[in-house]
């Protein structure tokens, strides 16, 4: 193969690297801190907050920028990785048995249901790529990319369910 068949080659690779980098480089480069975090709001709420229409519509095409820009991750943008233990004692006594007695079942089951409930809870941070899942049979681990408030995170997730 000739040398200029091969810089036209790498050329091209360049080219299409290129195209698909462009949102990402644009959203994370030369987008503002205020405009990133503007995407995260809904039109109701961007209504509500006296929103004109052209500032919708630019804020709608900062989603479509968004969706295609590369989600970076734990180790590339920070954030909070965090390991909670399950207790099974207020679990056991609901069923009127001893830490001991619970089965391999019963503790799956209540992992299962504590997975779906921090999911829905973590869901409100607005976080992409976040990461939930189990350990073993009594641990959890959440990795929040983007997350800086940890005191806030905590909360969170430790608050209590209400109806």
């Amino acid at each position: 193969m000739s040398l200029n068949v091969k810089l036209v080659i790498t050329a091209i690779l360049f080219a299409i690297t290129g195209w698909f980098l462009a949102p990402s480089i644009e959203w994370y480069l030369f987008k503002k801190k205020a405009e990133r975090v503007e995407t995260d709001l809904s039109v109701d709420a961007m209504i509500d907050a006296g929103y004109d229409s052209a500032r919708i519509k630019k804020v709608q095409k900062d989603k479509k920028l968004r969706a295609n820009a590369i989600n970076l991750g734990l180790d590339l943008q920070g954030g909070m990785r965090i390991i909670l233990e399950a207790d099974f004692d207020d679990y056991a006594k609901k069923l009127e048995k001893t830490k001991k007695e619970l089965t391999l079942e019963e503790k799956s089951e209540a992992m299962a249901r504590l997975l779906e409930r921090l999911r829905g809870r973590i869901d409100k941070f607005g976080v992409s790529e976040v990461g939930i899942r189990r350990q073993d049979e009594s641990r959890v681990i959440i990795e929040l990319p983007g997350a800086k408030d940890p005191d806030r995170v905590m909360d969170i997730i430790k608050a209590r369910g209400k109806l």
